[in-house]
């Protein structure tokens, strides 16, 4: 008599794995202790086609997943299996959409998406956020670019350009707000 797919899955779960490290809350893992693919997820073959584990048991659990959703784990243990609660604690598996289980993962967008404040310690709010940017940082780094600037393109403060020539009246032009050099331009159109 042949087994049902059930019958070859269950067997093959550990229910006293660890509990996690973020959440103790869920209680312990049930974990795949066969096959995995290179993340860690359980392979399954539920007798039409490889599957992954984890969604195997969601499914077993719940019915097919609707359109749209995918498996998450919210204990964040790639082999664990747990899509059904018990008296030690509550499902590690759910069915949520893509964008949740990136926004949730350990993934660079899910740990930007939990920043509450920006590396100088303002906070991103509605007044403060454009974007992930924070305006308060960026209007003091404008700012200070404009003042390096302003000191630097003073018109007293250089008298020569970069190359030794002196900046006059007949030896000066000005190309987007800066100071030019008509001499080292006429040099550099010879060149071509």
């Amino acid at each position: 008599m042949k087994r049902t797919a059930a019958e070859r899955f269950w067997p093959k779960v550990d229910k006293h794995g660890p509990i996690p490290e973020r959440h103790p809350e869920l209680g312990s893992c049930w974990l795949w202790t066969r096959s995995t693919a290179g993340a860690g997820y359980g392979w399954f073959w539920d007798g039409e086609k490889p599957t992954y584990a984890h969604r195997w048991a969601l499914e077993d659990a719940n019915g097919p997943l609707p359109e749209g959703l995918e498996p998450d784990h919210l204990c964040d243990n790639p082999p664990c299996v747990k899509a059904l609660a018990d008296e030690h604690g509550p499902a590690h598996i759910r069915a949520t959409t893509h964008r949740v289980n990136v926004l949730r993962s350990r993934s660079v967008s899910g740990i930007n998406a939990r920043k509450t404040h920006c590396p100088r310690g303002h906070p991103y709010d509605l007044a403060t956020t454009q974007g992930r940017w924070c305006s308060i940082c960026q209007r003091a780094s404008a700012d200070a670019y404009n003042e390096r600037r302003r000191k630097g393109n003073a018109p007293s403060s250089r008298t020569h350009c970069p190359a030794g020539h002196l900046y006059d009246e007949a030896n000066t032009y000005l190309w987007r707000g800066k100071r030019q050099c008509k001499t080292c331009r006429t040099r550099r159109d010879r060149s071509r």
